[in-house]
């Protein structure tokens, strides 16, 4: 199975939560998938510029940034055809 990007493991893991986040758990995420933390604050502002998840940088006096999916996300389950077991699940975008 192909290894998921960074960006899509942000946007699952705020679907997830559905709700605010702030940016050290997502650099925690990024840690323990194998990134650096780094990564994961540049791959975030990029998901905010590109309008795929909310950034709040007033939510606290703490100088910390918190960010939030938009768009609903429902999670899918893909399963073998002859066996109907699942074999892996992902998120998706609801339209």
């Amino acid at each position: 199975m192909k290894k998921k990007t960074l960006s899509q493991r942000i946007e699952e893991y705020l679907a997830k939560r559905n709700c605010f986040v702030n940016g050290g758990e997502l650099e925690r995420l990024a840690l323990n998938a194998g990134y650096k933390a780094s990564n994961a604050s540049r791959q975030a502002r990029q998901l905010a510029e590109d309008g795929l998840i909310e950034r709040d940088t007033n939510r606290d006096k703490k100088h910390t940034v918190w960010y939030k999916t938009l768009k609903p996300m429902k999670k899918v389950a893909y399963r073998d055809v002859e066996t109907g077991e699942i074999i892996a699940t992902s998120y998706e975008r609801a339209n």
